[in-house]
């Protein structure tokens, strides 16, 4: 038997305040595991987090543990409660709970803080799911979080759960019980709870589950509640379950069919980078932007070779992306693709295909020769003449007046540029690297919301009506 509390505030010894939030995750030691405690590793609440894990049965690898624990942030403690034996009836124990016997109790009453969440190993969080339930908790008995369906083969999310674990009067099981919540959307005060604690060891049904339905009519008929307004949990559906009937029937006349769960398959992302692994887990929507500098897009995976924020991920574009086939729904750049010779441009561009799924849409925003050429006019117009005036007088000292054939130098030789298109070249490399229906755009503007506003190259030069005057901006789909 052990239990031990490990992180870097149980190295310190500032383990004996209560910490803001405690999650409980009973486990069997399944592969699973190391993303749900990634996710709660990954959560943006600043405060102090305990994570207390119960081993019940272990059915994988105890170094799963120990890999956890060097990864555990400075702000999380590691209690774990391994006691070497199940007591689950179904495994020779005491309790009728078959999923996790009297783990969720033990570990509710053991957490050193009154906020308590709960987490099963083999789902996960979005990284706000508690920032959004400990300000809601606040004045309140408990509050919940609503979820995403997760496929079980693909374990990629499908849908949010609009009519399962839905809440207190509400949803498919309101008639018959009174409504229902996962127990991975709960959040407890369990100083005013105390007594609701024993019934995770009870189970509702004789094969020893629907403890988790004791737990929720105990909490709706005593105790206070209130709710977030979005999902943020990822609850990975069992094609065995006894309601799957039900809910299958409610997905397929919304268009989703289950693939089966593949043996051994517990994420579909495996990489170095776990920032990269928590943004691809935690986003239904995923965005890809690519060489971000100081643009940091929010709900996108924003990525540059030389990150100056610890928001940008480092990658390296010259080399093909990381990432599986059909992971983005949308890929875009600004101000990138000419510091790359036309044959890498080419190729780099072949990768955003790659990696975009059906329908994924790209936007890519670049210098525009043709606006370049077109200073070259016998009557420049008031526009033109400004940007000509502004982009010697910040880059081009001791030259002065209009010369159009200094400002076309300046945009090929300076900043690292190596190759500058017209909508022409480009739509043409587009074409032949697959893509369809495309479209030139104003700079900051596109009829999809998620690709509106995101340009920011203006600004940071401080001239953004300037820089719409030299950059093309251009979308196109991924048939």
């Amino acid at each position: 038997m052990s239990l031990n509390t490990i992180g870097p505030l149980a190295a310190q010894g500032e383990l004996q305040a209560p910490f803001d939030a405690a999650v409980i995750i009973p486990t069997g030691l399944r592969e699973s595991l190391m993303r749900a405690v990634r996710s709660v590793f990954a959560q943006e609440w600043p405060g102090r987090i305990q994570i207390l894990i119960g081993v019940d049965v272990a059915q994988g690898d105890r170094d799963i543990l120990r890999q956890l624990g060097a990864e555990c942030p400075d702000r999380m403690a590691l209690t774990i409660f391994d006691p070497g034996y199940s007591t689950a009836q179904v495994h020779g124990g005491i309790y009728h709970n078959a999923y996790s016997g009297s783990l969720r109790s033990v570990l509710s009453y053991a957490a050193n803080s009154r906020y308590l969440a709960y987490l099963d190993d083999d789902n996960w969080w979005a990284p706000h799911h508690l920032t959004d339930l400990i300000p809601t908790i606040d004045g309140f008995d408990w509050a919940y979080s609503f979820r995403w369906f997760v496929d079980p083969g693909t374990q990629e999310p499908i849908c949010p759960d609009d009519f399962e674990s839905v809440g207190p009067g509400r949803g498919i099981y309101n008639d018959k019980l009174g409504g229902f919540v996962d127990a991975n959307c709960l959040m407890i005060d369990k100083t005013r709870c105390h007594f609701v604690l024993p019934q995770w060891s009870i189970p509702l049904l004789p094969d020893g589950s629907g403890e988790d339905r004791n737990v929720f009519n105990a909490l709706k008929q005593n105790h206070s509640v209130a709710w977030t307004r979005r999902p943020s949990v990822y609850y990975v559906i069992n094609p065995d379950s006894g309601t799957q009937p039900i809910r299958d029937k409610i997905l397929a006349e919304r268009g989703h069919r289950l693939t089966a769960p593949q043996r051994s398959k517990s994420a579909p992302y495996a990489h170095k980078n776990e920032s990269i692994n928590e943004y691809l887990l935690s986003n239904l929507t995923r965005k890809l932007h690519l060489g971000a500098g100081t643009n940091v897009l929010p709900g996108w995976l924003n990525t540059d070779i030389a990150p100056q924020s610890k928001d940008v991920i480092a990658l390296d574009l010259t080399k093909p992306l990381p990432f599986e086939a059909e992971t983005f729904d949308y890929v875009a750049s600004e101000h990138f693709i000419e510091h790359m010779p036309l044959a890498e441009g080419v190729r780099h561009l072949g990768e955003c295909f790659r990696v975009l799924k059906k329908g994924g849409k790209l936007r890519i925003a670049t210098p525009d020769i043709t606006r370049l050429l077109a200073l070259y006019s016998n009557e420049p117009s008031d526009l033109q003449k400004g940007y000509v005036d502004w982009v010697t007088r910040t880059f081009i000292p001791g030259v002065s007046g209009y010369n159009p054939t200094v400002i076309l130098n300046n945009m090929f030789y300076n900043w690292g540029h190596r190759f500058i298109y017209d909508q022409n070249l480009l739509a043409l490399v587009l074409t032949r690297a697959g893509f369809t229906d495309l479209a030139a755009r104003p700079v900051g503007e596109s009829p999809d919301p998620n690709l509106a506003n995101i340009e920011n190259h203006g600004h940071q030069v401080g001239a953004p009506e300037f820089n719409a005057y030299e950059t093309m901006a251009i979308e196109g789909r991924k048939p």
